[in-house]
């Protein structure tokens, strides 16, 4: 089940994430086997009542074994997590740190202007004809249903714009980001209007 998705999420990502991904898997199989062992370790730390009978039952050392398996539990529920983390690898956005960032961010920009472009001709094609049977842009399976047409990318224009907006204006200033220092930290005391008054 874990190889499945692994595999699965390294055919979905950039292979630069393949190598991220196999570690955080080596990590997550080798805490899941130390919780495990720990777990069967609590287990044989005191016998149950069953077994022992009510006479001279070890009450504080049931405790104690039950208070370690919860905290058990909840490292199991931890390392699940990992499981997340490996599902959203390489899922998010482009990180500052990535040195092929700008390339990255040029990529999708080209994108979103092909796909704002793309939504221009299918919104004139309907305005000149009222329908989008027939449309060059489209394909045609989308339009055997009225409501996947509608749903297709190139027509969600209150999306589109902004973003492709947003990123058009962020691409060329990330050249310049290198040569921007950070502001000096601040130091320890009064602040600044205090300073002044």
């Amino acid at each position: 089940m874990v190889d499945e998705a692994t595999e699965k999420q390294k055919a979905r990502t950039d292979p630069m994430y393949h190598e991220k991904i196999d570690r955080l898997l080596d990590t997550y199989a080798r805490k899941l086997a130390d919780n495990f062992n720990e777990n069967f370790e609590i287990q044989t730390r005191c016998p149950s009542i069953l077994v022992a009978g009510r006479a001279n039952f070890p009450v504080r050392k049931k405790e104690k074994q039950n208070a370690a398996s919860d905290r058990n539990m909840e490292e199991y529920r931890r390392i699940r997590g990992l499981l997340d983390k490996i599902r959203s690898t390489g899922m998010g956005g482009v990180s500052s740190d990535d040195g092929n960032a700008i390339a990255k961010l040029r990529e999708n920009l080209e994108s979103r202007e092909q796909a704002q472009e793309e939504m221009k001709a299918v919104n004139a094609y309907y305005w000149k004809n009222g329908t989008l049977q027939g449309c060059p842009i489209l394909p045609g399976w989308r339009l055997e249903c009225p409501a996947a047409a509608a749903s297709h990318p190139s027509l969600t224009k209150a999306s589109c714009c902004p973003t492709t907006r947003r990123s058009a204006v962020s691409v060329p200033g990330l050249r310049n980001w290198s040569s921007v220092r950070p502001p000096p930290p601040r130091r320890a005391g009064r602040s600044t209007a205090a300073r002044w008054s």
